[in-house]
């Protein structure tokens, strides 16, 4: 801790056992246990109040998933290396995804935020708040082609609010994802046709207002 503020700095290592998978394969779900599965990381946060009027915070992210044992994957025809089909076409029932980093974890996180503050006096206040949040490309999911299923987070909010002490008002102005960023946040194998794929693109940019009355 200093004067104004803190920064934690963690280090760790996680191992699951037993871990599941529930994948969807465009027919079902294919639920198996995925062995063990190990995250390594490093995590920084952090906030500073350099005034009154101003706080500004940070937090930093960086993983490194492997599957130390996943041998009993779902097969999918795009991964022709570990699912060759036989002879009359049929893929395996199974592929091995150890060693392989699992889908869905970044490597890289971040977000950042500064808050500025006002009193107008007679119990008003304000308040302007910006943030941007970062997420590494990643593949969404391990049952979709990386080279389509890659994307990362790129966002930038803002909110005006203003409090009133009497009558105990809120109201608070919005706005998510002011550059427009445009990805995907969730993808899946479009039901009953064998190689296409589908997939959840994120919010566009959008405006909104909250009020917010005490009793």
């Amino acid at each position: 801790r200093f004067r104004g503020g803190f920064i934690d700095v963690a280090v760790f290592t996680q191992t699951i056992d037993g871990f599941q998978s529930n994948l969807y394969t465009g027919t079902g779900y294919a639920l198996v246990n995925a062995g063990s599965e190990r995250v390594r990381g490093v995590e920084v946060d952090t906030a500073y109040a350099p005034a009154r009027w101003l706080a500004l915070t940070g937090a930093v992210t960086y993983l490194d998933p492997t599957y130390d044992s996943f041998r009993n994957a779902p097969c999918f025809s795009f991964d022709t290396a570990r699912c060759p089909p036989n002879a009359i076409g049929l893929l395996p029932t199974f592929r091995d995804l150890s060693g392989t980093r699992p889908a869905g974890i970044a490597e890289w996180s971040a977000t950042v935020s500064a808050t500025f503050s006002h009193e107008f006096g007679r119990g008003i206040g304000s308040y302007l708040r910006t943030e941007y949040d970062y997420g590494s490309p990643t593949a969404l999911a391990d049952n979709i082609p990386a080279s389509v299923s890659t994307y990362g987070v790129n966002t930038i909010n803002a909110s005006l609010g203003l409090t009133f002490e009497q009558p105990r008002l809120e109201v608070l102005f919005f706005a998510r994802n002011l550059a427009n960023d445009r990805s995907i946040i969730a993808a899946f194998p479009t039901v009953a046709q064998t190689g296409s794929y589908s997939g959840f693109p994120n919010q566009p940019r959008t405006f909104g207002a909250t009020f917010r009355k005490r009793f």
